[in-house]
């Protein structure tokens, strides 16, 4: 798994690549932690996620809940077709 933080006008765009999986989320965690500590918005480019398990959504899902309740903006920009049907599928509907 790669990721990209591009940042513009105190929010951040983190664009990931690669597996989304139990094995990648540590190390994104750290990122995502990060981010929503420094920027007002945080929104994510999951286009070119190749493979994710529940570990990768829980993770997600996870993040969103945080810079909610942080009072931060967070949304999904572009995601792989099948990331969207498995968030779906496991009731993220509200997840942008």
């Amino acid at each position: 798994m790669d990721f990209l933080r591009e940042e513009n006008n105190g929010s951040a765009t983190l664009k990931i690549s690669g597996d989304l999986s139990v094995y990648e989320v540590a190390a994104l965690r750290k990122e995502l932690v990060d981010c929503i500590d420094m920027y007002d918005g945080l929104a994510l480019d999951l286009d070119e996620v190749t493979d994710f398990d529940v570990a990768g959504i829980q993770l997600l899902y996870s993040a969103r809940r945080t810079a909610i309740e942080a009072g931060k903006v967070f949304s999904v920009q572009e995601a792989s077709g099948s990331l969207r049907e498995a968030l779906d599928r496991a009731g993220i509907r509200d997840f942008q």
